[in-house]
């Protein structure tokens, strides 16, 4: 599935499902309880490798925990649902994280996850409460042509 994503530097929304409450350290971020519920994290794919080996990252169980997301996404009451993604040479994270709060009033489930090295004042890089359509409305909605990817 995921040969189908350029290996080009990018931005993307992993959206997922928690599908039962869970409290889950994250990092040195602290311990924090999660109820069920769609959530979405947007991140930037620089790197080699571009967003193909940035999203084969977050796919993968067996990877050294380093960010945020790598946490969440290890819980076995996590599923993947779609990844929603864009070429872009841009740094627009936060952008997108600004206009989803805009437009939708997600909610926010804990202040700073992802958002550690945020360039601007974001309250977190991942919220809760978005649906598909609603990621890539964002998306275009900064002239973004974005592609979506279901993982279900």
């Amino acid at each position: 599935m995921l040969q189908k994503i350029p290996s080009i530097p990018g931005i993307y929304a992993l959206i997922f499902v928690i599908d039962r409450e869970s409290t889950l350290r994250i990092g040195r971020l602290g311990v924090f309880k999660f109820s069920p519920g769609t959530y979405v994290y947007f991140g930037s794919a620089k790197g080699p490798g571009g967003l193909r080996a940035r999203l084969a990252r977050h796919s993968s169980r067996k990877k050294r925990m380093h960010w945020h997301i790598d946490f969440l996404l290890a819980s076995p009451y996590t599923k993947p649902l779609a990844a929603v993604y864009s070429p872009t040479g841009s740094f627009v994270e936060c952008d997108l994280v600004e206009k989803a709060l805009h437009l939708f009033s997600p909610e926010v489930p804990v202040k700073g996850f992802g958002s550690s090295d945020c360039r601007r004042d974001c309250p977190a890089h991942l919220l809760k409460g978005l649906s598909v359509n609603s990621v890539a409305e964002i998306f275009r909605s900064l002239g973004l042509k974005p592609s979506v990817l279901m993982l279900v």
